[in-house]
Formats: structure tokens, sequence, C-alpha cells
């Protein structure tokens, strides 16, 4: 079914890899949610004749709430799928930048607490640009009250060095992240009841295995 909305789901689950790992898993999940959201597009589209108008509603409000169902457990599948790979892709960042305090942590604090504002930028600066990670790790990854840096100052602080270090780079989370915000987005509005016919709760039509 030619659906304008339905098609910008269909293009980013083809860019999504459906035989390797967790891109496969995505794919699974939002393809079966493409499936069911065309069946209940070409529903509406094509109203049974032989069947009133307020049956017609009830059975698409029927469809309406088992989308509804497949949505709210998509969300929970995804969820922790998608912080998992937000926590590796950090962690990878962190690995590259070598972020990480070395021995002389607590003398670049002190040395750090002691400098006036103007040369505490200029410290922090320099070395993000010589890519000195010892010394950023020693400022952004202690307590503020260590630092010496405000908790803007220190999250700003590392991510500049991180996007300096190790950028992010285009990859599994955007195309899974795009497809889920694209996904959950139309499908939510897709699946909400229509009027004229006693709308079906949510599990009033079961669930999917």
């Amino acid at each position: 079914m030619n659906n304008p909305q339905l098609n910008a789901i269909r293009a980013l689950l083809a860019k999504l890899d459906h035989t390797d790992g967790i891109r496969a898993t995505f794919w699974v999940i939002f393809a079966n949610l493409e499936k069911e959201a065309t069946g209940l597009c070409e529903l509406i589209a094509n109203p049974d004749s032989m069947k009133s108008q307020v049956a017609n509603e009830l059975l698409v409000n029927a469809e309406k709430a088992r989308l509804r169902d497949l949505l709210a457990e998509a969300r929970q599948k995804v969820n922790p799928l998608l912080r998992e790979l937000r926590q590796e892709q950090e962690a990878e960042r962190l690995q590259k930048a070598n972020l990480v305090p070395d021995e002389f942590a607590a003398e670049i604090r002190s040395v750090f607490r002691a400098l006036d504002q103007t040369a505490k930028m200029h410290f922090m600066t320099d070395a993000i640009k010589f890519g000195d990670s010892a010394a950023i790790a020693a400022l952004v990854t202690a307590p503020t009250i260590l630092s010496g840096l405000t908790a803007e100052q220190s999250k700003n602080f590392r991510e500049s060095f991180l996007e300096r270090m190790a950028p992010q780079k285009a990859g599994v989370l955007d195309d899974v992240t795009d497809i889920c915000e694209t996904s959950f987005s139309t499908l939510d509005r897709l699946a909400r009841p229509i009027g004229g016919a006693a709308a079906v709760p949510p599990h009033g039509a079961g669930s999917a295995a």
C-alpha cells in the first residue's frame, strides 16, 4: 500500500542490515509493526461494503488496539537495547580517547584550583588542543568540588575533548534511533481510536506473540 508515512518507515527499514546482530533485532521488531500498520491502513481504506459504518469502525478500532499492544511490546524491547547501544558507544569513545586519570591526577587538580578563571580556561583549551587525556580526565572525571569546574563546564569540556579525540560516527545507533523515533511517532498517531464507535481497550483485541 502506497502510504507516505509508512513509506518513510520502509525506507528506514531498508537501511538496516537484517542479517546482522543488533540491526537484525530492530529490523524484525519494526518490520512486524510496519506489516501490522499496512494491514490497518488497508482496512481503513477499504471498508467492508457488507457491514455497517459502525461495524466497520468497531473492526478498525479493534485493529488499532492490536497495534497499540504491539507498540507497547516493541517499546519494552527496544528501550533496553537502545540504552545498551549508547553505553557501548560511550565506552568505545572513552577507550579511544583514553580518558583515564593517572597517578598525578590529584596534583593536577590542586594546581588547577589555584588558577584564576582566565588561566583555567586557557589550561582546558590547551589540554583539549594537544590531546592531554590525563589532564582532562583528572578534572572532568572528579567531583566538581575537587576539580574547580562547574558541573556545566565539566560536561562541556569532557564532550569537547571526546569530540576531538573520538568523534561520534554515524552507525548502528543512528540508524536504529531514526527508525524508533519515526515509527513510534507515526504509528502512535495511526493507532489512536476513531470516533463513532466504542473504542476497544488496548488489550481488547489480544496481544501478538
